[in-house]
Parts: structure tokens; C-alpha cells; sequence
């Protein structure tokens, strides 16, 4: 869903990804769940779930960061970027005061 999400984004810009760092967050994410998973097996003492959190935890953030410095956005004028569309004025955003 991460790269899904940064291919999505919208900006006068060309993407251009490192291989590297994509194939490297996808190791991190996988290591560190995998860790999680096996750690979560331990049984229901607190310790074992703490420790299953930070791994998770780690995994997305290491993920995330990994997956963020694997693409740059290079300025490019000549894409245009389509007008973000007004809100409706029954959308929920606009009657909250």
C-alpha cells in the first residue's frame, strides 16, 4: 500500500526510484514481522507481547522511512497537475463550524 500510495501522489514532478532502498524496506518490513510473529508464539506473558509491539513497530517505521528515501522527485514544468476539486457543501468538512 506504501508504494501504491507515493505512485498516487500528485505533484509537477517525475518519481524515480533506487532499487535498493525498495528491495531494503521490504527486507525490513519482512524481518522484523517475521521476528514479531515468531516472538508473539511466546505465550500471553507481557513480556513476550511488548516485545512483539516494538518489532511490529519497527517493522512499519523502518518500512516507511526506507520506502520514503527510495524515491525522488525530480521537478519536471511541463507535468500538469489537475485542479484538486472544490468541496460540496453538503461534505461533512464544510458543516462542522
Amino acid at each position: 500500500m506504501h508504494y501504491i500510495g507515493i505512485a498516487a501522489l500528485r505533484a509537477p514532478a517525475q518519481q524515480q526510484w533506487d532499487a535498493d532502498y525498495v528491495l531494503a524496506s521490504v527486507a525490513i518490513a519482512m524481518t522484523f514481522a517475521a521476528a514479531a510473529m515468531g516472538v508473539s508464539s511466546w505465550g500471553p506473558a507481557w513480556r513476550g507481547r511488548l516485545m512483539a509491539v516494538v518489532l511490529l513497530v519497527l517493522a512499519i517505521v523502518g518500512f516507511h522511512f526506507a520506502a520514503m528515501a527510495a524515491v525522488t522527485l525530480v521537478p519536471d514544468p511541463l507535468i500538469a497537475v489537475p485542479a484538486m476539486p472544490s468541496p460540496r457543501p453538503s461534505s461533512p468538512s464544510r458543516s462542522v463550524r
